[in-house]
């Protein structure tokens, strides 16, 4: 019988490294924050991982799906998004790797 662990969450709005069950991400950012139009979403992985990037509002619904469960080899990535026609206020970036679950505020002006 396999032994599984369960997603961990972590909520940070200035995450630098992290490591859980053997797998790193390093530097998820978001710049620049607070936002006008263009965002970017930038990342670090240190192993071949399924990603996945989605923006909520405040009251949990989806507001842009960025990607979902996308390949991605090690290395640097770097996601940019147009949120221009978002309205002002906060949003909550949700980015998972693999059995990694990482949240983040983005405030939009």
């Amino acid at each position: 019988m396999r032994k599984t662990t369960p997603s961990r969450v972590i909520s940070n709005s200035n995450l630098q490294t992290t490591k859980i069950n053997n797998s790193v991400v390093q530097s998820v950012n978001i710049n620049p924050n607070p936002v006008v139009n263009d965002v970017q979403v930038s990342f670090v992985t240190s192993d071949k991982s399924y990603v996945s990037i989605i923006i909520y509002d405040i009251f949990g619904n989806i507001v842009m799906n960025l990607m979902e469960k996308k390949l991605f080899i090690s290395g640097k990535q770097i996601i940019n998004a147009n949120i221009n026609n978002f309205t002002s206020g906060v949003y909550i970036l949700y980015f998972s790797k693999n059995d990694i679950s990482i949240t983040s505020k983005i405030i939009k002006l």
